[in-house]
């Protein structure tokens, strides 16, 4: 893919390939949570358990302008993804690799219509969980 060629890449995601000129996410969101269950005590506060340690998740929201570059079926290739119902590697732009991670939810959103329904823009959010 080109954008592997010039290092535009700022994300891949199994075969897929977030970047400068096709999908760009503007903003990247990082959750880490660590479980704590109660227990109750007669008299005092709670006594608090730790259980373990939540999947790592990652949102990424970003816009695409299907006219400008990389046309309409970039979120299709996400979903194609997706549907592989296997754990994809993810790898950042610098060469770090993430580990392998799952799509649980891709949402799309389109806005600013040419004629016939084809959106000038369309933002989106892909929802990752770590796998391992």
């Amino acid at each position: 893919m080109p954008n592997n060629i010039l290092g535009l890449t700022m994300l891949a995601l199994g075969q897929y390939r977030f970047g400068v000129w096709n999908a760009a996410y503007q903003q990247l969101q990082r959750q880490d949570a660590w479980r704590w269950s109660e227990q109750k005590r007669i008299g005092t506060a709670d006594a608090l358990h730790y259980t373990g340690r939540t999947p790592t998740s990652i949102s990424l929201t970003g816009v695409i302008f299907p006219t400008f570059r990389g046309g309409l079926d970039q979120l299709d290739d996400m979903r194609a993804e997706a549907n592989r119902a296997t754990p994809l590697r993810l790898v950042a732009g610098n060469g770090t690799d993430m580990g392998r991670w799952v799509i649980v939810s891709i949402t799309e959103r389109q806005a600013v219509f040419l004629p016939a329904g084809v959106p000038k823009k369309v933002t989106f959010t892909i929802n990752l969980k770590k796998y391992d």
